[in-house]
């Protein structure tokens, strides 16, 4: 059975989904169909709590994502090591990786992340800018600042 409930953020709701042993999804959107909290988005809410305090550096509640491919599962496990207030460029992950040069399809891939902050996608920069961001650039840029000044 899955779960799904909003948590509001500092910045505002977030959708957070659960199925009774793992997070499946993490987005920066209210979710629409609420069905209630388990266990588990008891754990990451209070995690989350924690994070948005600054007490929180590495989340560990169990989660599980779907990889679309070997690639992204490379890209996402090397994103799962960029550490709490830390930035990489897209072209430090693709190498990080294990493939160097793919560093706009590292993009693709964070784009589709839906285990936000999880895997944190926010740390990951444009060699010359904060770079995109599914959540908007106003969201990213809080979250990096946010992760600084607690780091």
């Amino acid at each position: 059975m899955y779960h799904f409930i909003n948590y509001m953020a500092p910045f505002g709701p977030m959708t957070l989904g659960a199925d009774d042993s793992h997070v499946l999804v993490v987005t920066f959107e209210e979710c629409k169909i609420c069905t209630g909290a388990n266990e588990v988005l008891y754990q990451l809410a209070s995690q989350l709590d924690l994070y948005f305090e600054g007490k929180l550096k590495d989340f560990t509640v169990p989660a599980k994502i779907h990889y679309q491919s070997d690639f992204s599962r490379d890209v996402l496990e090397a994103l799962k090591e960029v550490r709490y207030g830390t930035t990489m460029t897209y072209a430090d992950l693709a190498r990080k990786s294990g493939h160097p040069g793919a560093f706009r399809a590292v993009g693709s891939v964070l784009h589709k992340n839906i285990l936000c902050l999880i895997y944190p996608c926010h740390r990951i920069v444009a060699k010359d800018s904060v770079g995109g961001f599914g959540g908007g650039l106003e969201l990213k840029k809080w979250l990096l600042e946010h992760e600084k000044s607690f780091f």
